[in-house]
């Protein structure tokens, strides 16, 4: 009556317990957002640098752009010195000139540059401070002798020269890094999403292939497990679940088969029970009708014996009364046996005299001793009769 499914062979993942198997699969989703999360975060820590890098170079750009400007207003200043009617009113307008580049100056020198853009900046700043003390000096020059100076009116195009190349080497070299810092904030931002669509991948790929091994570890032993229950339901007690996994559900589906051999060993031995009832049954039954028919046959010997009983207990009784008739002869016997001893003594008495009397009587006597042998053996079977 016992049947058992094949055997399959569990793996390492199917042994582990569920919490496990479950704690892996949370610990793999979770993993597989931490590293999302993190590839995005690196990327926008990236591009957030590219950005700020980008933003640099174009304020800086912006700035050398403005300090060109400033410089045309600089060469401005010093021909302005050489037609004004005053030229010391024009001193005024220089400071203002001056301060302004000198600022941006220290504005272009807060920007973070590296390379050689800050080389280039460097150089400009350096130069742009020697243009602005030679625009100085010929409008102060100009101020003390206006006509000696107008001569040297080239002084101002040759001052403006000494930041000319510097600015166009600064805007050359930061339009150049500019354009650079574009391309590999494209090439950051590209990258990085890269790596993220490959960490999501790499993830979802794991957290499907750790769902769909759980699933598998889960799911089929459980459906195994539920036929097995609807076929012990339905009293097929062969159909093995075959489990051998050592996680709950593995465990659950051996006790279910230890349940099921136990209670087909306990059928077993229940059947064989019946068969031998049943033909301890049978006998029972022939003995019972053997029994019957005996019990007619001793009612019908009790009968008889009832009768014998009462014939015997009539013949107890006439026994009885005959030994009681027998009692009575003996007592008598006894008397008379008595009288005859005494008689015997006075026979000897009188022996010496009545010779012929006491021979007689020495018959008598032993006619009487026969008698009383006689009456003795009468009592002997008296008494067993009565017994």
């Amino acid at each position: 009556m016992s049947a058992a499914s094949p055997s399959r062979p569990a793996g390492w993942f199917a042994d582990r317990p569920l919490s496990v198997k479950f704690g892996a699969l949370v610990a793999v989703g979770t993993l597989s957002l931490g590293g999302l999360l993190a590839a995005t975060t690196l990327g926008h820590g990236a591009v957030r640098d590219q950005q700020q890098r980008a933003e640099a170079l174009n304020d800086a750009q912006e700035l050398v752009l403005q300090l060109d400007t400033r410089a045309s207003e600089l060469k401005v200043d010093g021909f302005k010195a050489l037609v004004r009617q005053v030229p010391a009113e024009q001193l005024a307008e220089l400071a203002d000139d001056v301060a302004t580049p000198e600022a941006l100056l220290d504005e272009l020198a807060q920007i973070e540059l590296t390379g050689d853009s800050a080389a280039a900046v460097d150089a400009l700043q350096g130069s742009y401070g020697e243009y602005t003390d030679a625009i100085t000096a010929f409008v102060n020059s100009a101020v003390a002798d206006q006509a000696g100076m107008r001569p040297r009116w080239e002084d101002i195009q040759t001052a403006n020269d000494l930041t000319d190349a510097a600015v166009g080497e600064a805007k050359d070299t930061l339009q150049a890094e500019a354009e650079a810092a574009a391309v590999e904030l494209e090439d950051t931002v590209s990258r990085y999403e890269s790596i993220a669509y490959l960490v999501a991948a790499i993830g979802f790929l794991l957290l499907v292939g750790l769902s769909w091994l759980t699933a598998r570890s889960v799911i089929r032993p459980v459906r195994t497990v539920q036929a097995s229950l609807e076929a012990l339901a339905e009293g097929d007690l062969t159909r093995a679940t075959g489990i051998r996994s050592r996680d709950e559900v593995g465990r659950m589906a051996d006790a279910l088969d230890r349940a099921q051999t136990t209670l087909r060993e306990v059928l077993d031995t229940v059947a064989a029970s019946a068969d031998a009832v049943a033909a301890s049954s049978e006998e029972l039954s022939a003995s019972s009708a053997q029994i019957s028919a005996s019990a007619g046959e001793t009612s019908a010997q009790s009968g008889v014996v009832a009768t014998a009983a009462e014939e015997v207990s009539r013949n107890v009784q006439t026994v009885a009364a005959g030994a009681e008739q027998m009692g009575a002869s003996i007592r008598e016997i006894a008397t008379n046996a008595a009288e005859a001893s005494a008689v015997a003594a006075r026979a000897v008495t009188a022996a010496e005299t009545t010779t012929a009397t006491v021979a007689k009587l020495g018959e008598s006597s032993a006619e009487i001793g026969n008698v009383v042998k006689v009456i003795t053996s009468i009592a002997e079977q008296t008494n067993l009769l009565a017994l």
